[in-house]
This record gives C-alpha cells, structure tokens and sequence, in this order.
C-alpha cells in the first residue's frame, strides 16, 4: 500500500515539473497564458470620457520610468479613489500643456475630495489657458455643461465665463477655428447681450448656429440680420426664418414672397408659393410664365399635362437642374414620353436624372430594349446594380440568369447582398421559365454550388428548389 502511494507522489511530482517553471523570484509560476491588460494611450482617454481603469499595478510596472505622465493619466480615472487622488494630484504638480484634460474630468468626480482638489485647480489656473487650449478641451467642457452633478456650479460659471472672455477677446479667424459646437454653447451663452457675437453668428458657416438668431423671436432681429437671414445660402435657414415671421404674426412682404418662390430650391419655392396665395392671392404659375431666364421651367413644380411640349423641351435644356426638374414633370405627366428623349444622353447624366430614367424605363422598355442600354448603365459607379434592378422590374427569370453570370465571373460580396435582397422579395413567382434560358441558369447555378459563401449556397438550393416547380 505504501509503495503504491510512493508511485502516487512520483507521479505528481513528475507532472508539477513538466507544468511549472521559476519566475525571477525563484517561485512555481503555473504555466497558464494570462491576459494582459490592455494598451492605453493619451489619445484613447481623450476620445473616451467615460473609460475607467483597473488593475494599476500593471501600467505600473511597465510605465513607472518610462513614461510617468501617461502612466498618473491612467492613474486618474482608476476604479479606486485613492488612486485617482494620487495620480490627481501627480498631474497638478507636475503640471505640462495638456493635463488640463484629466484636471477638469475629475471636476465630476463622485468623490469630493478628488473633485475639490480639481476645482481648486480650475479656479486657480484655468483663466492662464489661452482660447486654443481651451478650444482643445471642446469635447471634455460640453460633456462637463451636460452633467448634472456640476449644474448651476461655481467652478462650470467660471469655466464658462473664462470661455466667454477669451471670445470676445480673440479675432474672427481664431474664434471660426473653434468646434461648432462649442461655438454654439458661446452664442447660447451671450447672443443676447452681445453685439459682436450676434454679428460672427450671421457668418458662422454652421446654419444651425445662425438659427440661434431665429431662436429667441422675429421682434429681437435687426434690420441687418433680417437682410441677411432671408438672403441666406441654407435652405434650413431661409424656411425657418420665413416660417417664424409668420408665426410671429408679422406678414412677409408681397417682393420677400416673390424672392422666395423664385428660389432655386423646391421646398422653397412650394413654402412661399402657398404664402403667396394665402396673403396676397397671387399665383405663382403665372409669375413663373413672366420669367425670360430658366426660372421660366419653375412651372415644371405645377406639372400640368397641357405644358408638356414646353417641358420637354426643358428636359434639353444645359442647366442640369432644370433638366432634372422638367424631366421629373415629364414622368409625373406621361412616362412614356421618354421613348422620345435621348435616354443615351439622359443616362449619361448626373446622379439624380439617371436614377429617375432607371426608375421609368422597366415600365416602357422591353428586354430587347433594355439591353441595347446595359454597357451605358453598367459604366455608372453602381451600374451593375442598376441594371440588374431594371430587369427584376422587367422579368425574374431574366434577372437571376443575368445574376448568376456576373456573380460566376465576380463573385463580389456586396453585389451578392443586393442580388439576394432582390430574389428574396419575391414570394411567388408566376412567370412561365422557357426550356432555353432554364438550361443556363442551371448550368451556372451547378458551378455555383460550391462555392463557399454559405448565403450563396442556400440561395442556390432555393433557386433549384423553385426551378423544378417553374
């Protein structure tokens, strides 16, 4: 018994010193792989406010010489208070350009000894930092305004109010630099007292900052910034202004609502056009008929079936906007008038025209038709997709054949995605399949079968699946 139990305890010897090795220290260090923490860096602080640290001792060991500041920034958003207040108070008295960051982060810190000793430091030092440091620190300072625990504080007035004076001191291309959003807490701060920032506000180039002038009502505007604000390049800005003078009860006048109908932009247009009727009983059809210059094709906004000839004519027009615009009365009307337009030259258009003729031409145009049309849509930056989609509009069974050869010859994830999204829309599939065009798809629904693209070959055994019922 006793020497069974001996073999027992060789045994396990045995084991423990294939499984151990000596650390430096000359211990057992079970031979287990351990995660290390993870990497920080100032930059990853930065970004997240809200990251906390653990496990000290690590960064500790690693940084302690090599880099100290990095290590007490670690330091100051360590889950263990006593911790945060020695790296706090390390980066206050090492103070370097920059520290101000996790300075001022700790100004809400749960604890109130760690954020006194941060607001002491605020009160004391942070009237020294210039506007792009403060600029710097945009991100920290608008989360620091969000949190409750430091609303209606001293220490957040005093930032604020260092943050007001360095506005109002610097010039108009250094305060432009700053972050719109920090720019906007500015105009929040003091629009209404302040002469020279409601000026910078009408020139800001963030339109929702120049809303701010809106915001407090029509009657606070000067006759400046009403001039300027109607004038606006912003669609935003112009709709809303209009739309504050009326709920201000005060009636736009006949030639602002003349200007505004005449706006390049439809929504525009359609805005003022209905205030025009509403007060002044005007037509805006007939204003449009009086314009010798392209305005003349704002009557494509009425599309009315006895203006088509004029319309179309409009379609040929150089400007691309009335092009589009007489094109898309056109199609309202009567699609089929594109079957008398240069759709070669349509499609060789922007954007916009050559997704509204793609949208029409399923509806007029047979497979024949469609395809003397393909190496033209092909050569757009999705033109495979577009093809593919006028087809499904057109015949299901023409679309998958055309699929499965461009996936056979490029099997692109991303036109897989779109090719499957399109096939699984259709429920049921009544068209007759003919014998010819049914051979193909087989042929190349084979090859495709091993491919491994797991989305592909379920596609493939319901594609086969409905080809025996077709």
């Amino acid at each position: 018994m006793l020497k069974h139990l001996e073999k027992i305890v060789d045994s396990l010897k045995e084991i423990l010193s294939k499984d151990a090795v000596l650390d430096a220290a000359g211990g057992p260090v079970a031979m287990v792989e351990q995660k290390s923490e993870p990497e920080i860096t100032f930059d990853d602080m930065k970004v997240n406010l809200l990251k906390r640290t653990y496990c000290f001792d690590y960064y500790k060991a690693k940084l302690m010489h090599s880099d100290p500041r990095l290590l007490h920034w670690i330091g100051s958003i360590n889950h263990c208070g006593y911790q945060r207040e020695k790296s706090l108070k390390y980066l206050i008295n090492n103070y370097k350009p920059g520290d101000e960051n996790r300075i001022l982060l700790r100004l809400e810190d749960w604890v109130p000894q760690i954020s006194n000793i941060a607001k002491s430091w605020v009160l004391a030092n942070f009237n020294n930092l210039s506007l792009m440091e403060i600029g710097d620190q945009h991100r920290l300072i608008l989360y620091l305004i969000r949190k409750d625990r430091l609303a209606g504080s001293t220490v957040l007035s005093f930032v604020e109010g260092v943050l007001m004076n360095r506005a109002l001191e610097a010039n108009d291309e250094d305060f432009y630099l700053l972050n719109t959003m920090l720019r906007r807490r500015i105009y929040d701060l003091s629009i209404v007292r302040s002469d020279r920032l409601r000026k910078r506000v009408l020139f800001d180039r963030d339109p929702f900052n120049r809303l701010l002038l809106i915001r407090d009502g029509f009657e606070r505007l000067t006759s400046n910034e009403i001039d300027c604000l109607k004038n606006d390049k912003s669609v935003l800005v112009k709709k809303r202004f209009l739309s504050m003078q009326i709920s201000s009860n005060q009636k736009p006048c006949k030639d602002d609502l003349i200007v505004f109908s005449l706006d390049k932009n439809i929504f525009v247009r359609e805005f003022a056009r209905f205030y025009l009727n509403e007060f002044y009983s005007l037509d805006a059809y007939s204003l449009y008929e009086m314009q010798t210059d392209s305005k003349y094709f704002y009557i494509a906004d009425y599309a009315k079936k006895e203006d088509i000839a004029v319309l179309l004519e409009g379609v040929n027009d150089s400007d691309r906007y009335v092009k589009y615009l007489c094109l898309k009365a056109v199609c309202k009307i009567d699609y089929s008038q594109l079957k008398t337009l240069n759709i070669l030259d349509l499609l060789n258009s922007n954007k916009k025209i050559r997704k509204l003729v793609c949208n029409y031409l399923p509806k007029i145009f047979s497979l024949i038709e469609l395809a003397e049309y393909k190496e033209v849509i092909i050569k757009a930056s999705n033109g495979h997709e577009i093809y593919l989609f006028m087809l499904f509009e057109v015949s299901i069974w023409t679309f998958i054949n055309e699929s499965l050869s461009y996936i056979v010859e490029n099997p692109d994830t991303n036109l897989i995605k779109f090719i499957l999204n399109l096939y699984y829309q259709k429920p049921y599939i009544y068209e007759k399949l003919c014998p010819d065009l049914k051979k193909v798809i087989i042929n190349n629904a084979l090859v495709l079968e091993t491919n491994p693209n797991y989305q592909l070959q379920e596609f493939i055994k319901h594609l086969m699946f409905t080809i025996k019922s077709a």
